[in-house]
């Protein structure tokens, strides 16, 4: 699964391709001139220029091993290995030497590539990421759906609060989705970019197409999906706040202020970007960042309702403290209480963003940049797994509804049970007994 972060994280692999297969075209427009202007050798046998491997090989003689400089286009060539060189031998009877195990023509591209260590731990480091956002919003969003499910069941549930949380979980829920299916698209992107790099005819006669509107669609609702989460975060905070701060609360009218700034005010943001980026970056499935005035009218609202919440959270806290201490309890008591109240609001408002929300993407380099990507993707992938099992699962009316429903389901088991056993009693009319006393008496008589 590719990893994206905004405008730091992986480019889309359209864009990569479109502009290699461009630089290919040059380079071997580049290579028929050097050959068709070259004079071939006079005598003796020798192995044919060509242009094949997507490399430029030039005459070679008999037991020759032919070396090149590696392509200037191959994507992302580090420039330890841009000196590089691809080898090729010449066999004894002027011809290419021929792998049997591959089927084809014997070349040698290691230089090429870089395969150091560094570039390994880079990305073995990448792989991790990807592993986490799988693992991450696969649980997120599997837990996210069974908890609404469960909300939505128990009529006993259905309060202000509750539906402010499935409103959270949904939004959570659009944005796993989206970046699922963005990362499964840029994954198929990048194999089909690797697989057309490894044919010479597929890049030869290969056109620049435009991005598809599913890809750009994808784009749209990944932003809108992360928007979203973020504004119902700010939602829960001020619930919370609205519930500390008044008395008497209108739950309905309430509900229908947040349900309009939750998912409207995303629409306020992404409407915008949305037509820049058609007017002025209409490329890379709008998923590269070139003019970073754009991105941040994305970031900033973003941004905003993190300080927001986080305010929030510690005027709550403050708020708990005082309450807790108002009760005259012990310090240990006092101190699980509020590691508990901590824990439960932290993923709720998303309190932990604020770490790094002011060290932006391009800012952040070395070791750090590692550091900030672990955390953002590490937490923005499990918050709706906690905020599932925090606010449903383990939730005491939650599991005192499950309890009723199965005390109620097992009492109606036992109850037919108990019906089905006991068998109903033959009763006789004042004729049968009549008839039967009228029987004895006759043969007590014989």
């Amino acid at each position: 699964m590719a990893v994206q972060v905004g405008p730091g994280g992986a480019q889309n692999s359209n864009s990569i391709l479109s502009k290699t297969k461009e630089q290919m075209k040059a380079y071997r427009n580049e290579c028929l001139h050097t050959m068709s202007t070259t004079p071939y050798p006079r005598s003796g046998p020798f192995c044919n220029r060509t242009f094949e491997n997507f490399i430029c090989w030039p005459d070679g003689f008999p037991g020759q091993m032919v070396n090149v400089n590696c392509p200037w286009y191959i994507p992302k060539t580090p420039r330890a290995v841009s000196d590089g060189h691809a080898f090729r031998q010449c066999g004894t009877d002027g011809s290419w030497l021929w792998d049997v195990e591959t089927n084809a023509t014997w070349y040698n591209l290691m230089e090429c590539f870089d395969n150091s260590s560094q570039h390994d731990h880079f990305g073995n480091i990448m792989q991790l990421l990807n592993d986490i956002c799988t693992v991450g919003y696969s649980l997120s969003l599997s837990s996210l759906l069974l908890a609404s499910i469960i909300l939505l069941v128990f009529r006993r549930l259905h309060c202000t609060r509750n539906f402010i949380h499935l409103n959270l979980f949904a939004s959570f829920m659009l944005r796993a989705l989206s970046m699922i299916w963005k990362d499964a698209m840029i994954s198929q992107k990048y194999r089909q970019f690797w697989k057309e790099l490894s044919s010479d005819q597929a890049l030869e006669h290969a056109e620049v197409k435009e991005d598809p509107a599913i890809c750009k669609l994808t784009a749209v609702l990944m932003h809108y999906g992360v928007t979203a989460s973020y504004c119902w975060l700010l939602v829960e905070g001020l619930y919370l706040h609205t519930l500390l701060v008044m008395s008497v609360v209108s739950g309905a009218r309430l509900l229908r202020a947040f349900v309009a700034f939750g998912w409207g005010t995303p629409v306020l943001f992404i409407t915008p970007w949305i037509v820049l980026k058609y007017r002025y970056e209409n490329y890379s499935c709008w998923m590269q960042n070139d003019n970073m005035k754009f991105w941040w009218i994305i970031r900033l609202p973003i941004m905003i309702s993190i300080v927001i919440n986080f305010f929030i959270f510690m005027w709550i806290i403050s708020v708990v403290i005082s309450k807790l201490r108002a009760h005259q309890m012990c310090r240990i008591d006092i101190r699980c209480r509020l590691a508990k109240s901590t824990l439960t609001l932290i993923p709720l408002l998303g309190a932990h963003g604020v770490v790094f929300v002011f060290l932006t993407e391009e800012h952040a380099v070395g070791t750090l940049r590692y550091i900030k990507l672990y955390y953002e993707l590490f937490f923005a992938s499990i918050q709706g797994l906690l905020v599932a099992v925090l606010y449903c699962f383990i939730n005491s009316e939650v599991q005192a509804e499950f309890r009723r429903h199965w005390h109620s389901w097992r009492s109606e088991r036992t109850r037919n049970r108990r019906s089905s056993s006991v068998r109903p009693l033959k009763t006789t009319t004042c004729n049968e007994r009549s008839q039967t006393h009228g029987e004895r008496t006759d043969s007590t008589d014989v």
